[in-house]
């Protein structure tokens, strides 16, 4: 007797079915063992939701800050009067960007690869630890991963498009506003644009047809962020999307480089506070930061410029600090390109109950919020210990996929639809060049590619599973 699967069923195809069964059982189990996770950067982003969604207030933001993830907060801030069930909706809708990003990540890698390759890859990323662990935090991840997947998925078809002599200009539209909604998001992703079109004129060549495209894509991605550059230019003083390149830079060439200082600087202010914070535990970054904001507000600078003055100002002792020193900071970036491939600093944290089982938080323990407030005691000691078990189960060394997936990026540069794989490592290099020059080699700056690696790791297997087969088959071979 056969058993007939329903008919809206049977019109999914098979690797759909493989990938919603595999991402929905995993995330069912971590949100019934886990509560929102909390982060400093999440204070920020809840304080700008509820000024959307009690106050009706789109405008007012932090100069660092960008607005896609804060309107999307602020929807759930505006409709429950439960802040628990605001939370719970919070994780569910970050849960299920995780699945549609696993899906649209099958899509990419199947014009790239094989369609076995993008399954096995696509699998792996719906079962990271990593993208599990921040889709429960209240941090911007979820929502990026699901829009860098998105550009991909476009940009794949606009490679192959260029590559083929045919290229639909609503596809270029298309692309350049994915692009700024995905810039509006994350600072990091504003100069995938760029990148994509140099890539289609260094491989294909230079084309009419491609110019014009890229003139069109480049024109809806300038129209789509321009009214967020103008807010920042009449708040803050400046054209773009965001500021935070100073205090980035400050972090990384004092705090993380440790670069010593130059005999003699032109901000003797920055010089002292940061003499006196380098023996505290804190990052100098952070102590020079409100010093500066304390001074600033005492003086004639006024209110809405203190912030872009801090950056610039920071910034401009970074760099001079850089000049003085400029072979360490290369050295260094390169090691940091190796940690975050072989072993970057971990995020993902597990925090020890009452009841003594341990459950998923943020490693700045004491972190509420009124808005999304919820108590980890709440969850069952089964439920948290069925999350801890399974996200150490799932853990794969970063040594071994960054090995393999250098392995199956070697084999896998060459023969057909080698241009939709090659931009898929040069994506992969944009972000973990940046994360390596501006950042801390933490595992979270590599999540946006881990997708990617993965599949390229799943073809240095395949590569050495025939391999060994054809050994085999050589030695059982019988002597004539």
């Amino acid at each position: 007797m056969t058993v007939r699967r329903p008919r809206y069923i049977s019109a999914l195809p098979n690797w759909l079915l493989i990938l919603l069964l595999v991402g929905v059982l995993v995330r069912v189990i971590v949100y019934r063992g886990a509560v929102p996770v909390l982060w400093p950067d999440s204070h920020a982003y809840l304080k700008s939701a509820e000024e959307m969604a009690y106050q009706g207030n789109y405008w007012i933001h932090e100069v660092y800050r960008t607005p896609i993830y804060p309107l999307l907060l602020s929807q759930f801030l505006m409709t429950p009067p439960d802040p628990v069930l605001a939370g719970r909706l919070i994780m569910v809708v970050q849960q299920l960007c995780g699945l549609l990003s696993g899906i649209l990540l099958f899509l990419t890698l199947r014009r790239a690869f094989s369609e076995r390759v993008a399954l096995w890859g696509s699998i792996l990323f719906l079962l990271s630890p990593l993208q599990l662990f921040y889709e429960v935090c209240v941090l911007t991840e979820a929502q990026f991963i699901l829009l860098l997947a998105l550009f991909l998925w476009l940009a794949g078809r606009l490679i192959e498009d260029v590559s083929q002599n045919r290229l639909s200009y609503l596809l270029c539209v298309t692309v350049g506003l994915a692009a700024a909604v995905l810039s509006l998001s994350r600072p990091i992703g504003q100069l995938l644009l760029v990148a994509l079109w140099g890539f289609c004129v260094l491989r294909f060549g230079v084309k009419r047809r491609t110019i014009y495209g890229a003139l069109i894509a480049g024109i809806v991605f300038l129209v789509s962020v321009f009214p967020w550059m103008k807010l920042n230019h009449d708040h803050y003083g400046f054209w773009g999307i965001s500021r935070d390149f100073g205090i980035n830079m400050f972090h990384r060439v004092l705090d993380i480089g440790d670069t010593p200082l130059p005999p003699q600087s032109t901000d003797r202010f920055i010089r002292n506070v940061y003499i006196q914070a380098k023996p505290n535990p804190y990052p100098t970054y952070f102590v020079v930061y409100h010093e500066l904001k304390r001074m600033l507000k005492r003086g004639d600078t006024p209110k809405e410029l203190v912030n872009v003055t801090i950056d610039t100002r920071m910034g401009d002792f970074a760099l001079e600090v850089l000049r003085a020193h400029p072979y360490d900071f290369i050295p260094q970036s390169i090691a940091h390109v190796w940690r975050l491939f072989a072993d970057p600093r971990p995020s993902l944290h597990f925090c020890e109950g009452e009841d003594l089982k341990p459950f998923l938080c943020s490693n700045h323990p004491g972190l509420e919020f009124p808005s999304v407030a919820s108590d980890p005691k709440s969850i069952g000691r089964t439920s948290k210990r069925r999350v801890f078990y399974l996200l150490n189960i799932l853990r794969i060394p970063d040594l071994l996929v960054s090995t393999l997936a250098f392995l199956g990026l070697a084999v896998g540069l060459t023969g057909v639809r080698s241009e939709q794989r090659l931009f898929l490592a040069f994506t992969v290099a944009y972000f973990v060049g940046l994360a390596a020059i501006f950042n801390t080699p933490e595992d979270r700056f590599r999540l946006p590619v881990d997708g990617l690696l993965l599949a390229f790791a799943v073809v240095g297997v395949a590569f050495i599973y025939r391999r060994i087969a054809c050994r085999i088959s050589t030695l059982n071979r019988p002597n004539l």
